[in-house]
């Protein structure tokens, strides 16, 4: 994690959707409220720092969990609609009902 960078402000009230990877393998995490304002950034150190990552493997695995038992943000259910692709709508749109991963 780059020191130099910039906070990551999170305000009391927002919604936001976390979301790792990058084209095939962009995947929507999670989505929470934020029930009190922090930065992000430094929690995200210090998390790492800890060395708890779930799976071992990626350092975020874990890291919203984490926010949430540190009262932080509560986690939303939500529901995905897949509306179709390339420009028409799918014959049966596809959803699902999450509450977080």
């Amino acid at each position: 994690m780059d020191q130099n960078q910039k906070g990551l402000p999170f305000l009391i009230g927002e919604m936001i959707v976390a979301t790792t990877g990058e084209h095939a393998d962009y995947s929507v995490e999670n989505i929470f409220v934020v029930l009190e304002d922090f930065d992000a950034r430094p929690l995200a150190q210090e998390y790492e720092n800890l060395g708890q990552s779930v799976s071992g493997c990626y350092a975020y695995d874990g890291f919203i969990e984490w926010l949430a038992s540190k009262g932080l943000i509560k986690l939303v259910r939500y529901k995905e609609v897949s509306l179709g692709s390339y420009g028409v709508f799918a014959d049966d749109f596809k959803v699902s009902v999450t509450t977080g991963k």
